[in-house]
């Protein structure tokens, strides 16, 4: 369904339900929701929020349940997994999370046209049950880990580095401190590099640049950037009822964090963010392994550009594409263009021509910074006729 989360496009919600782990989950706002709609949608009315399959539930007015919602969206989109619960909660059975990547991945189902976000607080189930298979190959299926503070993420993002999915995100979210992308570890036995096995040394890592090494009290040492690293950051402060305050200079310090590592840094606070930007899912190599380079980080994904014209710090995904869709009416001249017409958008215009089909024409809409792809039969035959000579 559609959803006022900035950084996807809709939520899709199979699985419901989970339990807190960290301070990050007082005040979830699934729980209150789910609270709210029980004995209703799908949710148990004794404990709305315990962990439940919803995959069977069929929505007023549809005639097909909410596992198959994805292949009913035609055009594709950035679906957020389980906004109302864990799809790796340790409740959750394991032929239902066979039934959701199903959805996800199988041609027959029809909905491995979109991208999916997957985002949990228990990554080390995914190792743990040997999971990690899941990801090797699908470049539609994204996972990220929730922190909300520098311990979290001590815990949760270097198992999430162990997955090799297509792209690998944190969500700092609730803000609840300060967080920096990196940590130090006591450690003992073997070094790396040039440090010998033997006296205690810090095992250093940064998760944003892949660098892992060793050094000793004094900063020195040796060390490689062959670790994992996270493709995108997620920010923001908590909102809703007893919402724990935020320093801004939390969020300033990590965006500079990912600036200075090159990795796009998503900032959710509602007026005066920094940026927002978006990763691109890395293709596969012949070993079925992501390829990740600095070419493949910063990229912006297609059909997910920040605005350009710095007029509405507000303006989610929704409001944008309305933005766009906007100005192509007034470049047309044809008051019938709709979202639904835009084949497909970008910042780059090598990306739209390179993606449309001989029946599109691309368009330049500069007031939002964007090139876009809308049939051919939609637009002036003078348009179509100069967008075709700068193929």
């Amino acid at each position: 369904m559609p959803t006022k989360i900035e950084w996807t496009q809709e939520t899709w919600n199979p699985i419901t339900g989970c339990s807190p782990v960290s301070e990050g989950c007082r005040n979830c706002y699934a729980r209150r929701m789910a609270t709210r709609l029980a004995g209703r949608c799908g949710y148990p009315r004794d404990n709305p929020f315990a962990v439940n399959w919803r995959g069977g539930w069929q929505p007023p007015g549809r005639d097909w349940p909410v596992i198959e919602q994805p292949a009913h969206w035609k055009k594709p989109r950035m679906v957020f997994v389980g906004s109302m619960g864990d799809l790796f909660h340790e409740d959750v059975p394991e032929h239902w999370i066979d039934r959701v990547f199903c959805m996800m991945t199988s041609p027959h189902c029809g909905a491995n046209h979109h991208t999916y976000l997957l985002l949990t607080k228990r990554p080390q189930r995914i190792y743990a049950d040997g999971q990690v298979q899941r990801f090797r190959k699908w470049r539609n299926i994204w996972l990220g880990v929730t922190a909300e503070n520098h311990v979290e993420a001590c815990e949760r993002i270097p198992w999430l580095l162990q997955i090799p999915a297509a792209v690998r995100f944190v969500s700092v979210e609730p803000m609840l401190g300060p967080v920096k992308m990196r940590r130090s570890v006591l450690t003992c036995g073997a070094g790396v590099g040039s440090v010998p096995s033997g006296p205690p040394y810090y095992r250093d890592e940064n998760w944003l640049t892949g660098y892992v090494g060793n050094s000793d009290h004094k900063g020195k040492g040796a060390g490689f950037c062959d670790g994992g690293r996270l493709d995108w950051v997620i920010a923001g402060p908590e909102t809703g009822p007893g919402a724990r305050p935020c320093d801004p200079r939390w969020i300033e310090d990590l965006a500079l964090q990912c600036d200075q590592a090159k990795v796009p840094f998503f900032d959710k606070r509602k007026s005066g963010w920094i940026k927002r930007q978006w990763p691109k899912a890395h293709e596969p190599n012949a070993g079925g392994e992501f390829r990740r380079g600095s070419d493949d980080i910063v990229d912006v994904l297609v059909g997910l550009a920040p605005c350009q014209n710095g007029k509405d710090s507000k303006m989610g995904m929704r409001e944008l594409e309305g933005a766009i869709a906007n100005e192509l009416r007034e470049i047309v001249g044809k008051r019938s263009i709709r979202v639904k017409d835009m084949m497909e958008w970008s910042t780059s215009e090598d990306v739209v021509r390179k993606n449309a089909t001989d029946d599109e024409t691309v368009i330049h809409c500069p007031r939002n910074g964007v090139w876009v792809a809308i049939a051919s039969s939609k637009v002036p035959n003078d348009q179509a006729d100069a967008s075709a000579e700068r193929r």
